[in-house]
């Protein structure tokens, strides 16, 4: 699937089960402010493929001729609802990704 596919491509800073970084570390190297944005992108990325992906399957259960009555109509309105869902979160995203933006050109969170 696209999605997981998407999501095994993510280049990850700490191997799984390695050492979290240290407090000192962290601090001598900053505020790293294109990591962040970078894995924000990367998680609008995920939500796209997942809405594609999920809307997809919803909208063929709901317009399957072999499908009828409760089901197809739970479908449609699953659909519907992930719709919103998604864009909610994407409108989420979107507002963090700006802040991140402004606080890079404002270099807010050097200290």
């Amino acid at each position: 699937m696209k999605l997981k596919k998407l999501v095994e491509g993510f280049v990850w800073e700490r191997k799984p089960g390695g050492p979290l970084p240290s407090l000192k570390e962290q601090e001598d190297q900053g505020f790293d402010y294109d990591y962040f944005i970078g894995q924000i992108e990367a998680a609008q990325e995920a939500v796209t493929a997942i809405e594609e992906e999920l809307i997809r399957s919803l909208d063929a259960i709901a317009e399957d001729d072999e499908v009828y009555g409760m089901v197809a109509t739970a479908a449609e309105q699953a659909s519907n609802q992930a719709s919103r869902y998604i864009t909610g979160a994407e409108k989420q995203l979107e507002g963090l990704q700006k802040l991140l933006d402004r606080a890079k050109r404002q270099d807010s969170f050097t200290y």
